[in-house]
């Protein structure tokens, strides 16, 4: 019986994310591009509007069950009203895979019962708390992709399930690179075609295990969007402002993911300043769209913690009541020592700011997490050296085509950007 639940709830789910995507997507894009943009990519798109919708409401109600159940309502008859049901390819595979993904986890999640659940449940419970950060720092640490779980509090849904949609988003992403695989197979274009194949292989080695997910593999997985988004920008003849203006939602969404993927800001601001015509970028919804999601990315943080990017120090607005200078060096210091292995030390036990300064932390962390990155970034490695391999070898013919330097830089700039990535 549960199992069964489990299969309809994901079904539910797919065909909320793909009319969410539809309806989202209507709205901002011209007719003409929507229509260019597989069911795939509107879901994923959709996805983030979705999410930043739910911080918005959040911050005048709590999602509670009402809330949740309007919302969830009103998306479900546009989708009737709107024949989402007829896209019953989608619905199933993405269903299957989201369901397969469940099954095979377990439930041993620490980190979702010290952060993501809690965060989750207060977020359910209450409209955006004021210096909640006070209460404890998880609740300063929570991510978009919380807010995006909390809408799944629906009342003829088990609680459990607002762990779905992430299995969800891995399904549409999979999905997706499939559709982009096929038409690249289509056209003949075996460098595309490549490129794609290995996002595919290395995709499902490194998103199998949904027990392992949290707000890292959702942050993962749209990082690898932006970076397919940007090769995909190269490769037409100019930088389109709609191509552009979703890039840049893309980054946006990312920084809200997870605060290290600032570093997405680098190519996105890198095509802004390289698009002539801003004039035309201007009149775009997107870019005012991300623009007001920033600043209500900053604004949750400001909230909740009395800094504009917890817990870094300098963007801290000291001189609000809700801020607490001295924990949140504390939780500072203690971040970056539990980062560099902190719990691991076995001889003598400095305190987070001795632990940190002077190198006293590389003889605890080489000897645990050193091995632990290695292991888990050498794929990383392997796949950026079998893709610069395949652009040397490759770029000769590609380049001749496009005659003109400037595609060389752009097209470099992804590896450059994933190199530092791995760094």
């Amino acid at each position: 019986t549960f199992m069964l639940e489990i299969l309809v709830a994901t079904i539910l789910c797919s065909f909320f994310l793909i009319t969410s995507g539809n309806l989202f997507c209507k709205f901002v894009f011209p007719t003409n591009y929507y229509k260019e943009l597989s069911i795939a990519e509107t879901t994923l798109l959709g996805i983030i509007i979705l999410s930043f919708l739910a911080l918005i409401i959040n911050l005048l109600f709590p999602l509670d069950t009402y809330v949740c159940s309007i919302l969830f309502i009103f998306i479900f008859i546009y989708g009737i009203l709107n024949k989402t049901y007829k896209n019953t390819k989608i619905i199933i595979i993405s269903s299957i895979i989201a369901f397969i993904l469940i099954l095979n986890s377990n439930i041993n999640r620490p980190d979702a019962g010290l952060y993501h659940l809690p965060i989750v449940s207060m977020i359910n419970e209450n409209r955006i708390i004021l210096g909640s950060s006070n209460i404890h720092f998880r609740f300063a640490h929570g991510s978009i992709i919380q807010y995006f779980s909390a809408l799944f509090n629906i009342p003829f849904i088990d609680k459990s399930f607002i762990t779905i949609p992430a299995a969800s988003i891995f399904a549409f992403y999979i999905y997706y690179l499939y559709q982009k695989l096929i038409k690249a197979f289509a056209q003949d274009n075996n460098f595309s075609f490549i490129l794609i194949f290995i996002f595919f292989v290395f995709s499902i080695y490194l998103f199998n295990r949904y027990s392992n997910y949290g707000n890292d593999a959702v942050a993962h997985i749209y990082y690898f969007y932006f970076i397919l988004s940007i090769f995909f920008l190269l490769n037409k003849d100019h930088i389109n402002e709609l191509d552009l203006s979703k890039l840049i939602l893309t980054s946006v969404f990312l920084v809200g993911t997870k605060l290290f993927m600032v570093i997405s800001a680098i190519p996105a601001i890198y095509f802004f300043l390289l698009f002539k015509n801003k004039i035309i970028l201007f009149k775009n919804k997107m870019i005012y769209l991300s623009a007001i999601f920033f600043l209500i990315l900053l604004l949750k943080s400001i909230l909740t913690s009395g800094c504009a990017l917890y817990p870094i120090k300098i963007t801290c607005l000291k001189s609000l009541k809700i801020h607490n200078s001295i924990e949140t060096g504390n939780i500072a210091d203690m971040s970056e020592a539990w980062s560099k292995g902190w719990p691991d030390q076995k001889i003598k036990v400095k305190n987070y700011k001795n632990f940190n300064s002077n190198f006293n932390w590389l003889e605890t962390w080489k000897a645990n997490h050193l091995k632990y990155i290695i292991e888990k970034v050498s794929p990383f490695f392997v796949f950026l050296i079998i893709i610069s391999l395949l652009l040397f070898f490759y770029s000769n013919k590609n380049f001749e085509k496009h005659k003109k330097e400037e595609i060389k830089g752009l097209y470099r700039i992804i590896f450059f950007i994933s190199f530092c990535s791995i760094i």
